[in-house]
């Protein structure tokens, strides 16, 4: 099975589970940030997010990609993350991946301390091992080199990661650059990214379903980048596609309403890449 799900729905952000459930099979249960809102303690949050998760397994029949947060060192604790468990306990039948970290500014080391950390405290918790990776920046992933990446994406080995999440984004410094210049650039990272990789690694993509807070204005050619993109991952000539993850369904920020619930020219490509899912059997 192959997945697609939005990160921001629901929790702490506009717009329901439920609403996406008809081109997704997936629910991003994204630890603290898609919980926590202003005054809520770590056991309020924690609440939420797991009356969320319930929804997503029970009422809607998803699976779950578990982000962790780790990237925040609140949330990279061994108290945090065994809480998190917890309340991840009755429903890890369902999860499918444990993304520990999102664009953490970590050394190679660090990345491979923090994987063995956690892959310790689901054993210690006798839940069945599950695919760890992480989510690094177009910026970590190619240039290898250069801190503060620290070679992060060449971790591999025993202690290294399980998957990568690579972001299928246009340099939000530089904004947008018109159609053919905005898929050159996501093409060039993503391929530069695998080449890059451990040849056992297996990987994720974040699909860049929101107008990067501000900087893409233009929705046509937010739009048009969906489906190219998507492509890179489901024609990956080694078949190392695991899923698909779109940011974002309904966050807003300082510069207003940026997530494809307000995009409806973008919802209409997440909606065309769920129809060619279900055509080559992959979600069934």
């Amino acid at each position: 099975m192959k997945y697609l799900g939005y990160s921001n729905v629901g929790g702490s952000w506009a717009g329901k589970p439920a609403d996406v459930k008809p081109w997704t099979n997936l629910y991003v249960a994204w630890s603290d940030y898609g919980y926590w809102t202003t005054g809520l303690t770590p056991a309020q949050w924690r609440a939420k997010m797991s009356a969320g998760v319930k929804r997503a397994v029970d009422y809607l029949g998803q699976n779950i990609y578990l982000c962790l947060n780790g990237q925040a060192d609140a949330d990279m604790t061994s108290e945090s993350i065994n809480a998190v468990l917890d309340l991840m306990k009755p429903y890890w039948a369902f999860v499918v991946a444990v993304d520990i970290a999102d664009e953490p500014a970590w050394t190679k080391q660090q990345l491979k301390a923090n994987l063995t950390k956690v892959r310790k405290l689901i054993a210690t918790k006798g839940l069945a091992s599950k695919p760890c990776g992480v989510t690094l920046t177009t910026y970590q992933s190619t240039q290898v080199t250069m801190t503060p990446s620290d070679m992060l994406i060449t971790a591999g080995g025993a202690a290294g990661p399980d998957f990568f999440a690579l972001e299928c984004y246009v340099d939000r410094f530089t904004q947008d650059k018109g159609q053919k210049r905005n898929l050159a650039e996501v093409t060039e990272f993503i391929e530069e990214s695998r080449a890059n990789a451990p040849v056992t690694a297996r990987f994720w993509y974040w699909q860049m379903h929101f107008n990067r807070n501000g900087a893409f204005p233009n929705e046509d050619n937010l739009a048009a980048l969906a489906w190219p993109s998507y492509l890179l991952g489901r024609d990956d000539p080694k078949g190392r596609t695991d899923g698909y993850l779109m940011f974002n369904w309904g966050r807003m920020t300082g510069v207003g309403k940026v997530g494809s619930l307000w995009l409806p020219r973008v919802t209409a490509q997440a909606k065309r890449i769920w129809a060619d899912k279900v055509a080559r059997k992959e979600v069934v």
